[in-house]
């Protein structure tokens, strides 16, 4: 069965498929509720998940405006909107973290990095096993997955970068991201404000900590906690 991003539907109509896309709007009428993903109603180019009989208040507590949501089933389009049509709201359910590691370039760059983005920033659930920037400095010597905010992006020679979580590079309070591969840092300039991990060995150098990581262990983390590649070719 066909796997889409909500952008890829419209190719796919009359396929069986399993879409998903982030939620931008539930709305309920008399006969069942309309989820829109990738853009809100009226937007042409959205995805449409119908539930026919469903009231919002039977969909997942967890299926709110900013989380990822599947549904599996026959693509069609009305009005031109594509869409998938479901006859229980226990057929939606959430997108879980590693169900799409490399979702198609164009939703990344045109969605998940920008629109999951929080702005301001706020700190999203941790993760299993996560370790908070400010906490990482008592793990010298562990490996972990460290994330904090990003703070900002400094291009290094051969191919390498430094990214500093929590504060800038001029604030000895920071965690320091050193990676060696792409240096192409979605949305470097800070419009919006991302939570970033990085995996690895944690190390103290200089007084500060930090870890030296291959750019794929440099992850963007969604709001619903999935984790994206942070650096692009």
């Amino acid at each position: 069965m066909l796997e889409l991003w909500w952008d890829e539907a419209i190719d796919e109509e009359g396929s069986e498929a399993e879409v998903c896309g982030p939620l931008e709007s539930r709305r309920e009428i008399e006969h069942g509720v309309f989820l829109n993903l990738g853009h809100d109603y009226p937007h042409p180019d959205r995805f449409t998940i119908v539930v026919w009989g469903a009231e919002t208040t039977d969909l997942s507590p967890d299926a709110v405006v900013g989380s990822a949501l599947c549904a599996t089933g026959l693509i069609s389009t009305y009005e031109g909107v594509a869409r998938i049509e479901l006859d229980s709201a226990s057929e939606v359910r959430l997108m879980l973290q590693g169900d799409r590691e490399n979702p198609p370039s164009q939703a990344a760059d045109d969605l998940l990095y920008f629109d999951w983005a929080t702005y301001p920033y706020q700190p999203l659930s941790p993760l299993p096993g996560e370790v908070w920037w400010e906490d990482a400095a008592n793990l010298a010597g562990t490996a972990a997955m460290v994330c904090g905010p990003f703070a900002d992006f400094t291009s290094r020679a051969t191919d390498s970068a430094l990214i500093s979580l929590g504060n800038p590079h001029d604030d000895p309070s920071r965690f320091i991201l050193a990676t060696s591969g792409s240096t192409n840092v979605i949305d470097a300039d800070g419009e919006y404000e991302m939570t970033v991990c990085g995996q690895g060995e944690i190390e103290i150098r200089e007084g500060i900590p930090g870890m030296e990581i291959d750019s794929s262990d440099a992850l963007f983390k969604a709001a619903d906690g999935t984790l994206y590649p942070l650096l692009v070719d």
